[in-house]
Order: C-alpha cells, then structure tokens, then sequence
C-alpha cells in the first residue's frame, strides 16, 4: 500500500504545480508552444486521479513536458515510504501492556455430589420375643428388694439359660404366678432367721435322721404328713418350700417320697439345690439292710 499512496501524492503534486506553472506562462508570454499545449490541456476537463495507474494514460510527449516543467519550477518533493520497521517500536510497546495483564487462576474443580442411589445401611428392627421362648424371669419387685439383706447365696437368684445352652431333650418348667411375699428373696429371708423351724414337724431336733427307703416313702405330704425328697443322697423337707417354687406346687410335689434326682435335672440342673434347702435337711438315706445292722450293733453296745 506504500507505493500506491506515494503514487497519488506524486500525482497531485505534479497536477498542481502544471496548473500554477500554465497560468504563469500564460501571463509572461514566454514559450508560445507550450502556452498552447497548456490551454488545450487546461479546456480539457482533468480529472484526479486515484491511483498511479491513472498517470499511464497521459501520452509520452506530456509526461516529458510536465517533468521538464517539474524540473525547471520548485523542487520536488522527497515522499519516503514508510518502512513497515517504524511501526515495529509501537507494537513493542503494545506487548508488554498485554503481558501485564493479570493471570486468570483456573476455578477449583467443582465438589462431586452426592450418590443419592447410596443410602446409609438399615439396621434390622428388633424382634420381640414371645413369652414361650425365652427364660428369663421377671425382675423382683420394689416391695421384695427393700427387706432384710442376703447373706448366703440367693438359691433361684441365677436367670435360666438360653434353650442354646440347654442340652437337647431337656425342658424348662413352666413359671406360674406366685403369691405376694414369696419370692426368691422372701424365702432367702425365711431361711436366715434360726427361729424358722424348716426341718418340719416330723423331723424333731437338731440332729441329721437316718432315713430308710420304706420311711421315705411314707413322707409324701398327703394325710397331714410333710413331704420329703432325696437328692445327692441327702433327704431334705420340701413342704415350706411348696409355695415359693417357681414352677408351681404340683410339679416340686412329683419328686415327693422319693428320690428326684432325674426329675430335678431335666427340669433346671443349673439351679443351687444345696444352697437353697441347707436349712430343710432332715437326714441321710441309708437301705435297709445297713440300718439293720447299724441297730444290732448299737443294741450289743449297750449290753
């Protein structure tokens, strides 16, 4: 574009000064053929030419005319192109504006949201036990937990084992509602006074009896008599004990006049039998051949 544009000033320059230099040749009469060829030139109409290619329509004889014109008048003028290095100092200066623009820092990644197919574990609703299946008995009451302290061991004061502990083929009895003042603490208190006679009435003092099959079985509780049981060899008075057996008065009842060893461990083997009838031991079972021979020998001591 440098050269179109130093073309259209030459052009205009050198249109102005022929007409500058037409008219002062005119004026001063000077140089006859060229005042003609001025005129002729002037009545034409001139037009401004746009680009350089204008300037190639003028014949040969008027461009040598209008240089030797050019030449004789004022200087020309010197149009120097303009280097496209000029304009390199600007752009220089324009870069570092753009490098001081402030860094744009990369936004954070966005948080990752949240799964909602994944929802937070379920815990299983507890399953209320029915009364049938499990053994543990009742808490005792407030009444019963404000009475005389115990010393000795609570007999029936262990829970009963889960049926999983319990071997196969076992049973637990069943619990039956007790009268007030008879639980296992109120026997554990009866039990702790000595004035409690709990030997019985036919079981007259302190001393241990040695007790015979045959008298055994006469001790089954029916016809004013007491109820005696064996167990482990021992004979023990079950009647004060009737009313506080969990289990109820018929099913402690069916070991009455005998041994009820079997009985007792198919029912609650985990119960401290010891411990909660010491205070009802009546005597020793013995057969009854040795209690025959036990009476021949005391019959030769004393003669």
């Amino acid at each position: 574009m440098g050269w179109v544009a130093a073309g259209c000033c030459t052009a205009i320059a050198g249109f102005i000064l022929y007409r500058f230099l037409v008219q002062n040749l005119v004026h001063s009469g000077d140089g006859p053929e060229v005042t003609a060829q001025h005129r002729q030139a002037s009545e034409r109409p001139v037009k401004i030419p746009a680009y350089v290619d204008s300037a190639s329509k003028s014949t040969p004889q008027e461009n040598v005319n209008r240089e030797n014109l050019l030449k004789a008048s004022i200087p020309l003028m010197e149009v120097t192109h303009t280097n496209d290095a000029s304009l390199k100092p600007a752009t220089e200066k324009s870069e570092p504006r753009t490098a001081e623009t402030p860094e744009i820092s990369m936004p954070p990644p966005p948080l990752p949201k949240p799964n909602r197919s994944s929802s937070p574990p379920r815990l299983k609703p507890l399953t209320a036990t029915r009364p049938g299946q499990g053994s543990i008995r009742p808490p005792p009451s407030g009444a019963a937990s404000l009475r005389v302290p115990v010393t000795k061991p609570l007999p029936n004061a262990s829970l009963a084992p889960t049926s999983s502990i319990m071997p196969p083929g076992k049973q637990v009895s069943r619990k039956v509602i007790l009268e007030p003042g008879h639980s296992p603490l109120d026997w554990a208190a009866l039990t702790n006074n000595p004035n409690n006679h709990l030997r019985g009435k036919d079981a007259p003092g302190e001393n241990l009896l040695r007790i015979t099959p045959a008298q055994l079985k006469m001790q089954n509780g029916r016809k004013g008599r007491d109820a005696w049981t064996v167990y482990q060899g021992k004979v023990y008075n079950i009647t004060p004990y009737v009313p506080f057996h969990p289990g109820g008065a018929g099913e402690i009842l069916r070991g009455a006049g005998k041994d009820s060893v079997k009985l007792f461990m198919e029912v609650h083997p985990w119960v401290n039998w010891d411990g909660m009838l010491s205070e009802c031991l009546v005597g020793i079972l013995v057969s009854e051949e040795q209690e025959a021979t036990d009476n021949i020998g005391s019959l030769d001591e004393m003669d």
